[in-house]
């Protein structure tokens, strides 16, 4: 249904299965020219129902369960 209005797909991560991967692609993304625009949506476990998401800038400021 949003394919029709939205011509974009948001690289997702899922921690900890693809942290390395995440890594390489938040570093990459720093050393670029809008690295100060670099924001990423980070959401918490299934059936948190909205509660825990926050937005980060920083790698110091990633923080998950293992």
């Amino acid at each position: 249904m949003f394919g029709k209005i939205y011509d974009f797909v948001p690289t997702t991560y899922t921690l900890p299965n693809d942290y390395k991967k995440f890594i390489e692609h938040f570093t990459r993304c720093q050393q670029g020219t809008n690295a100060n625009k670099n924001i990423w949506i980070c959401k918490p476990t299934d059936l948190s129902r909205g509660r825990g998401i926050s937005l980060i800038n920083d790698i110091t400021e990633l923080g998950y369960e293992q």
